[in-house]
């Protein structure tokens, strides 16, 4: 069976602690925009994946778990873009 990351792998992309990615920091500098608290490193470091639950836990509550997927992306643009 495959895994969940590799299923979404296939839609987007997935961001999770401990991932290292130049659109890390792009998604920070949205949600900072939006008002979570961030830095603008490019790193998935654990206050990162704490600022993603709380905005899961507002905007996304059907999947709070600290993963950034293609719809949880889709879901800041969307609340940036609305901001």
């Amino acid at each position: 069976f495959p895994t969940i990351k590799k299923n979404t792998e296939k839609k987007g992309f997935i961001f999770q602690l401990g991932d290292i990615n130049i659109k890390i920091s792009y998604l920070k500098k949205l949600l900072n925009k939006i008002g979570y608290k961030t830095d603008f490193s490019n790193k998935y470091d654990l206050e990162f994946k704490l600022v993603v639950e709380a905005f899961q836990r507002r905007f996304y509550p059907n999947s709070i778990n600290g993963i950034i997927d293609s719809h949880l992306y889709q879901r800041i643009l969307q609340v940036y873009k609305n901001s």
